[in-house]
């Protein structure tokens, strides 16, 4: 009989589709959410549930976490959640689940680097104190536990990836991506400045293809007519649909963003593409992905961005060797089931442990 396993989110990110379709082929799963679509194509039991606001205390889910939880071998509560859940959760009394916590593990947002932000150390280390089990996104923080003393062996990792749709019609590889919301933290200034000064250098730069939509487009645009580069940027608007991606994919030299690292590193990776960040870029772990100069590359200052950029346009059989590498990388270890492989351990562990405290009992 399978384990039944309750997971809690906010939303239900369609990215995530795929990845809870194949945990469910292991464990009888149900994602409770509370807000957003209800997934299309879902393998697994979906539950929408109810919040209200109590003043000085925050959201409160509707009918309880007891009830919520109710049957369940094992609970996994992502850190998206609300902070008051994540403590509810962890401190409920006479809990009859294995509980696991999921997410980044450390301080990291849009406006903060990975794990700078040390006031929430109490916070993180309430939450390791009350799990059965950790999973962390990237091997980085179970490694940063376990050398502060906590258990080695309720620290997991379940690679943070997506499913990717890859497209190997044979193209010319004649383009530079970027992938993603347009907003100001992602480094666009640099990126076209950068840009800007590599075509002012050499005319047969590749084609720029922004892939993305958000409250920076309209200034881009404007920024791109005005240094005149317009016909060699191109804006598609957002693109979601994964074999339209794959196209664009199959005909990029290399996928570029200065300041983010996020999922967007295993999606071109796993489409055979070497990703551009800057050594520093805003990420959740995926930054760890690359290797400077085997599978992306990674560079420190703005000039070294355009440099890259030459270097690309005069060498781009260097950049489809890294696109190689990257492919393989992802094939290797960035796989879908290689995620869910974190997920299944960390819930024989939990439900374990939960077993053992229940026989002490």
């Amino acid at each position: 009989m399978k384990r039944k396993v309750l997971l809690i989110q906010q939303v239900i990110p369609s990215y995530r589709i795929p990845i809870f379709n194949l945990l469910a082929e292991s464990v009888d799963l149900t994602v409770a959410y509370e807000s957003g679509a209800a997934p299309k194509n879902a393998l697994f039991a979906i539950k929408q549930v109810k919040t209200f606001h109590i003043p000085r205390v925050g959201k409160v889910y509707r009918g309880g976490l007891r009830r919520l939880t109710a049957g369940y071998d094992v609970v996994i509560n992502s850190y998206d959640t609300p902070e008051y859940m994540v403590k509810r959760l962890a401190r409920l009394k006479h809990r009859r689940f294995g509980l696991v916590h999921w997410g980044i593990g450390v301080s990291a947002s849009y406006t903060a680097r990975f794990d700078a932000d040390e006031t929430n150390k109490r916070y993180y280390e309430s939450i390791l104190r009350a799990s059965d089990a950790c999973l962390f996104y990237s091997d980085y923080p179970a490694k940063k536990y376990a050398a502060a003393g906590w258990p080695q062996e309720m620290l997991f990792t379940a690679p943070n990836t997506v499913a990717v749709l890859r497209d190997d019609t044979p193209r010319g590889r004649d383009s530079i991506l970027f992938l993603g919301s347009l907003y100001p933290q992602k480094g666009f200034d640099e990126l076209l400045e950068q840009y800007a000064s590599a075509c002012a250098e050499s005319a047969r730069v590749p084609r720029l293809v922004i892939i993305g939509d958000g409250s920076e487009r309209r200034r881009i645009e404007d920024w791109v007519r005005e240094h005149g580069i317009a016909e060699r940027v191109e804006f598609t608007g957002a693109i979601f649909d994964d074999a339209v991606l794959g196209r664009y994919f199959s005909a990029a030299i290399a996928c570029v963003s200065p300041n983010q690292a996020g999922l967007t590193v295993l999606k071109s990776m796993g489409c055979g593409v070497p990703y551009i960040a800057r050594r520093d870029a805003i990420t959740g772990g995926e930054l760890f992905n690359i290797q400077d100069r085997v599978n992306g590359v990674l560079y420190d200052r703005p000039e070294e961005l355009k440099e890259i950029l030459l270097d690309l346009t005069e060498h781009p059989e260097t950049y489809m060797l890294y696109g190689n590498n990257a492919l393989s990388h992802y094939e290797t270890n960035r796989k879908p089931q290689d995620m869910v492989n974190g997920f299944l351990a960390a819930i024989a562990y939990a439900e374990q442990r939960f077993e053992e405290r229940r026989t002490k009992a």
